[in-house]
């Protein structure tokens, strides 16, 4: 099972890459999607190897997961790990030109690796659709 997600945002694919990688924690929804709570700040670091996480104000972190792939204005894919025990899916976005704009294409997989699937799919299918709606 795979969720696809698809969005066209009215930037250049550089343009949409950077905001999307760099500027996370400026469009994340956090007070929902936030490990840390609504005051903790998504981050991705800009390399293959680096870490997606939360940091909170008070200095604590939360590793959600590994980038695999960082290929800027074009993809990046990464891990997204589920909690002590639960197993990890990865998310791969790709950003295609599209007349004025950028395709974005979201796959998040894996979800086999993962105890009841079908249940937590469900709900990240729904989460990333509110998410990309955020996106520009």
């Amino acid at each position: 099972m795979i969720i696809h997600k698809t969005v066209t945002v009215a930037r250049p694919p550089d343009v949409a890459f950077k905001i999307f990688v760099e500027e996370i924690g400026q469009w994340w929804p956090n007070e929902k999607y936030m490990f840390l709570g609504a005051e903790s700040e998504a981050t991705i670091e800009t390399r293959v190897g680096g870490r997606v996480y939360n940091r909170h104000p008070d200095g604590r972190e939360y590793t959600i997961g590994e980038v695999l792939r960082y290929d800027p204005g074009a993809r990046l894919t990464f891990t997204w790990n589920h909690g002590a025990g639960q197993g990890t899916t990865e998310i791969d976005v790709r950003f295609t030109a599209s007349g004025a704009g950028t395709r974005v294409d979201l796959a998040h997989s894996g979800w086999e690796r993962l105890a009841d699937p079908e249940q937590k799919s469900a709900g990240f299918s729904a989460g990333w659709d509110e998410i990309l709606d955020l996106f520009l």
